[in-house]
């Protein structure tokens, strides 16, 4: 009585299971649905009415799947990042950092690949980047102030008033008399908003820069609390921001701790095109990249990326292999 009990439940249907026999709509109406949904997801069938570069298949590949056709042969007809990564492999060193502007097919690789819109740290690549290529025509100036020289403990610059625009500070540099003080590893950076980008306004790389990412609140600013008093008489910064003519207060910190403004003017003056090229290349390789892969055509960063490759040596760069329009680079 027991296994006849089993057995009728192991035959019934589960109720999560759709079949034929348990929907409430008629058998035969029911197998013409599961035959129409069959016929309109066969690989052709989705080729009318889905976009072709979706990741599937397009065909029946009946000759992979019973290995009449090798697999590297397959994926490298099908799949145009496959290549990519092969030429990762074949010319990259195991633990190899690459830094890419186009998607790379991971799971075909064993390197470290960063893409350029996957982090805050490839938005900063990326970022240095650009700004070398568009060297000869980027607005860049020295934001100035100098005040009577002074003992101070910390100095603040702040914006008083909003604006929709971002702020950024590539580069600090504080003056005694006429002689640059040299960027101390002990000193204190902050800044409102996003204080982890500060260091880079002090890394003495125009290509990287601090920056709000977002439009500029009353009261934003950046600050630095030096690591002793030093008598100080002018403090430059380096930004693209006084292109919007906008007003930039300098503050100090004297040595019983209060602040005030150390003067009630500041001049912006435009520099000269700089050629950063190679200052990009120290950016990746202070960034731990060895390999910088771009692409030439078909991708959002094909200007950049072919303008990149063409000025190689002027980069720093060493062109190692390309894959078509895909070009692996080496960061001499």
């Amino acid at each position: 009585m027991w296994r006849a009990s089993w057995r009728r439940r192991w035959r019934r249907p589960s109720a999560g299971w759709p079949c034929p026999s348990s929907c409430p709509c008629p058998a035969p109406l029911a197998w013409a649905a599961i035959a129409i949904q069959a016929a309109v997801c066969l690989p052709p069938a989705l080729d009318a009415w889905l976009p072709a570069y979706q990741f599937r298949l397009h065909e029946f590949p009946w000759r992979a799947a019973l290995r009449i056709e090798p697999e590297d042969h397959y994926l490298a007809n099908h799949i145009p990042e496959y290549g990519v990564a092969q030429m990762l492999e074949r010319n990259t060193p195991p633990g190899a950092r690459i830094f890419s502007l186009i998607p790379v097919a991971n799971a075909y690789q064993t390197r470290e690949v960063t893409v350029a819109w996957t982090s805050a740290e490839g938005d900063r690549m990326t970022d240095a980047l650009r700004v070398a290529a568009l060297f000869p025509d980027d607005w860049f100036f020295d934001w100035r102030a100098s005040w009577p020289i002074q003992s101070l403990r910390a100095l603040r610059f702040r914006m008083p008033a909003a604006y929709h625009g971002e702020w950024d500070i590539a580069e600090v540099q504080l003056f005694s008399d006429d002689v640059p003080i040299f960027t101390s590893p002990q000193w204190t950076l902050r800044a409102w908003p996003n204080r982890w980008e500060a260091p880079l306004a002090f890394d003495q790389l125009n290509v990287t820069h601090w920056r709000t990412w977002e439009p500029i609140r009353a009261g934003a600013y950046l600050e630095v609390d030096l690591d002793h008093p030093q008598r100080l008489s002018a403090a430059v910064l380096k930004s693209h921001t006084p292109i919007h003519h906008l007003i930039l207060e300098f503050f100090g910190q004297d040595l019983a701790g209060k602040w005030r403004r150390l003067t009630k003017f500041s001049d912006a003056i435009r520099l000269a095109p700089q050629d950063m090229r190679l200052e990009a290349a120290t950016a990746l390789r202070r960034a731990g990249y060895r390999y910088l892969l771009v692409a030439t055509r078909f991708d959002g960063y094909a200007k950049l990326g072919k303008r990149i490759v063409d000025e190689a040596p002027q980069w720093g760069l060493e062109v190692v292999a390309d894959a078509g329009p895909c070009v692996l680079l080496r960061v001499r």
